[in-house]
């Protein structure tokens, strides 16, 4: 009898949704589970990884020549941050380890959350290399499917018929609906003073963790030191001071008006899905973008609600110093920026997509999947970037209806149904239970099972 052989990447707040997920695949799959965290499954990585960065002689022979070592390095929050010989030594010892593994074990398919990490970038490289599928589950701003992709690039997986389009169109068009993975659209400061101080006590915390589990160089571990140690400085805090609370009389009448909002960072699609190195990173790409714009557009600015209390002052001033650029309050609702504005700017986020939905057209600066068509302009060189952006608006573009449904027709077919929840999962609520039940049921008919 002939078995597919998954292996499954786990944490140890995704380990029993991915057991459950590959006992729901039935008997003819063969489930194999590799971690980073030592200890945590069988499939243990940081056995081979240590072994690897104590042992100078077999480090040095490690070849890493067919991989983009710098591009590693730029993107993953953890390893820019070190010195650039101890992330080479890192990425090494990584590499290698999931080389071995995977050559061990011999896989038919790799399923993993979409890459957030240099390790899942390794993975999915050297699955790459060996010819094995990898496929990344992703939250989508769709309620109830799951993106598949790895590095933000489109895979389309299903035929999809007029029926769901419409009936998903209509969804989404209401007036009420609203992405379910921001809980808080207006967070108080009580709550940025929370995520702040979390932070901060994350440091001390894992300097703990990382030595008594005896898995020093756990990436978890050091990258969220190494986040939180950015974030540390009080004035995090005063993002208040920054924002315009008189923002509705700052509209200029004669400028035409550019919604730009913040994208949550560092995050997958901030930093390992823009196809377009210039505008990288994220931050940084963003000053230049709004400075650039500024000169001829009136650019509106809105946080991320996620981000409040943890986004740098010095990014927030640089942007309050710009001529005819304006921070709204965290507060304001996104439809209301969107509506006023002749058209919106994104990387990669969420709003590329709902911009579409109210009618108006978009800049991309990351080569999104989603952007297809003329209701979207697509920056990727060095071309001007105001001559393109009134050229754009110059052409009136409405959004039509059948735009919004080519759009969403494509965003389906590089999804599945069910929502990805892998954190915390527990049997006994309904809700995580029937969001697996779907993926996992999906997946058998995606693999064939």
């Amino acid at each position: 009898e002939s078995y597919m052989k998954i292996s499954f990447y786990v944490r140890p707040w995704s380990y029993e949704y991915f057991k459950y997920v590959a006992n729901q695949l039935g008997g003819h799959v063969k489930p194999h589970f590799v971690s980073d965290f030592k200890g945590l499954c069988k499939g243990d990585l940081s056995t081979e990884f240590y072994s690897s960065l104590n042992n100078i002689d077999r480090l040095s022979k490690i070849d890493i020549s067919h991989l983009d070592e710098e591009r590693i390095i730029s993107q993953d929050r953890l390893l820019r941050t070190l010195p650039h010989k101890d992330a080479i030594n890192l990425i090494k010892a990584a590499h290698y380890s999931i080389l071995k593994y995977l050559q061990k074990v011999n896989i038919d398919t790799f399923i993993s959350v979409t890459i957030d990490s240099y390790i899942i970038d390794l993975i999915e490289l050297n699955c790459k290399k060996l010819n094995i599928p990898f496929i990344g589950i992703h939250l989508t701003m769709i309620s109830g499917y799951t993106l598949i992709t790895a590095r933000g690039e489109s895979n389309s997986i299903r035929n999809i018929d007029i029926d769901e389009v419409n009936s998903v169109h209509k969804r989404l068009t209401l007036s009420d609906y609203s992405v379910n993975y921001v809980e808080n659209k207006n967070p108080p400061f009580s709550l940025a003073l929370k995520r702040w101080l979390r932070s901060l006590i994350k440091i001390p915390y894992f300097e703990i963790v990382r030595r008594y589990r005896k898995d020093p160089l756990n990436y978890h571990y050091l990258a969220t030191i190494a986040v939180s140690r950015s974030r540390s400085n009080i004035n995090f805090l005063r993002y208040k001071s920054f924002f315009c609370e008189h923002w509705e009389d700052r509209i200029s009448s004669s400028l035409s008006k550019i919604y730009m909002p913040i994208q949550f960072h560092p995050e997958c699609n901030s930093e390992y899905w823009s196809k377009v190195q210039k505008f990288l990173p994220y931050e940084d790409g963003f000053l230049s973008v709004a400075k650039e714009l500024s000169q001829e557009f009136q650019i509106i600015v809105k946080e991320h609600p996620e981000m409040i209390g943890l986004r740098s002052p010095e990014f927030y001033r640089s942007l309050k110093n710009m001529n005819n650029v304006t921070l709204a309050p965290v507060g304001v609702s996104q439809e209301k920026l969107i509506d006023i504005c002749d058209v919106c700017a994104t990387w990669n986020s969420s709003v590329g997509i709902e911009s579409i939905l109210r009618n108006k057209p978009v800049i991309t600066f990351a080569s999104p999947f989603y952007a297809l068509g003329d209701c979207y302009l697509t920056i990727e060189d060095d071309i001007n970037i105001l001559s393109e952006v009134k050229k754009f608006l110059g052409k009136g573009n409405s959004v039509t209806h059948n735009q919004q449904k080519i759009i969403l027709k494509h965003i389906l077919s590089t999804s599945m149904l069910g929502h990805p929840d892998e954190i915390f999962f527990d049997t006994k609520n309904h809700k995580k239970v029937s969001d697996a039940q779907k993926l996992s049921s999906s997946l058998k008919d995606f693999l064939n099972l």
